[in-house]
């Protein structure tokens, strides 16, 4: 998801088909009251309009605005007969590469004052080695300080999302070892867990999203507490952190198909998320909903 920069609407971005009825493949607009269809989409196995990718693999992962263009990634590897290799900027009239794209999918973008942060389970990023972790500054990549335990990435050893909080690099996925249980920080000189090094434990530990807003770093994925998930897990789908505490938000979600936040992002002080959850605070819903 992103926010247009004029901020008056947000693009959402995926594998759907459909959004309220209203045709829109793989990516809509929403105007705080009704679904837009950006007039173009994926459809079979190619785009038209705005958004001209051939994808081989699967749809969208994230969008964001960076330097007032628009940046997208996901599975996709063309974009008509370009290849674009999971990454591309949109220039106004078509989607272009940056540098030879990425060996894997990339799976989440940010905007930062020095560049364009780009996550996911690639090794090589353009011809740069840059394992999982890499920045763009609108001329060519550069890796993002080591990661001693991803020696090889792979989607079961990936990072999802990265932020800044704090004055500190924060990165989220599926990973283990001396960077924790899929959540991480760079403390300016080496990297260290979180949750007393426990991070987000069980089988089903990912943290897809990151997103800072009023002073808390609020987290999303698929991780639970209690009987259905790891007691040292702080909550059920997404939590919010303070840099000491954590804090639950109203039960977190619920579902049968893993309840997972996939996206989540702040709007006029309002946040949204998306996911395979069917419940979230003991309120029934289909996979969207918002907490003000």
């Amino acid at each position: 998801m992103a926010i247009t920069p004029d901020g008056t609407s947000m693009l959402i971005g995926g594998g759907f088909a459909m959004a309220d009825g209203i045709m829109s493949p793989c990516i809509t607009e929403w105007d705080g009251v009704d679904y837009q269809s950006l007039g173009c989409g994926l459809t079979g196995n190619s785009w038209d309009c705005v958004s001209p990718f051939i994808s081989s693999v699967g749809p969208l992962t994230d969008l964001e605005f960076w330097n007032g263009e628009l940046y997208a990634c996901g599975s996709f590897t063309y974009s008509g007969t370009t290849p674009v290799n999971f990454i591309a900027r949109f220039d106004g009239t078509a989607w272009q590469p940056l540098g030879l794209g990425a060996d894997a999918i990339v799976a989440g973008l940010r905007a930062m004052p020095d560049g364009l942060y780009a996550a996911g389970w690639f090794n090589q990023i353009d011809t740069v080695e840059a394992l999982g972790l890499a920045r763009w500054d609108g001329t060519r990549w550069y890796p993002v300080h080591d990661l001693p335990d991803i020696t090889s990435v792979q989607a079961s050893n990936a990072i999802g999302d990265v932020a800044e909080y704090n004055g500190m690099l924060y990165i989220a996925g599926n990973f283990a070892g001396p960077l924790g249980n899929n959540i991480a920080r760079w403390n300016g000189t080496a990297w260290e867990g979180l949750n007393g090094g426990n991070g987000f434990l069980g089988s089903l530990g990912w943290v897809y999203r990151l997103e800072v807003h009023d002073g808390l770093l609020y987290m999303a994925g698929v991780f639970s507490t209690g009987s259905t998930g790891h007691p040292d897990n702080p909550g059920n789908g997404i939590v919010a952190f303070d840099g000491t505490d954590w804090y639950d938000l109203g039960g977190g979600t619920a579902g049968s198909v893993n309840h997972a936040v996939n996206e989540m992002l702040w709007w006029h002080d309002t946040l949204y998320i998306a996911g395979s959850f069917n419940m979230i605070g003991g309120v029934p819903t289909d996979g969207l909903a918002r907490w003000d």
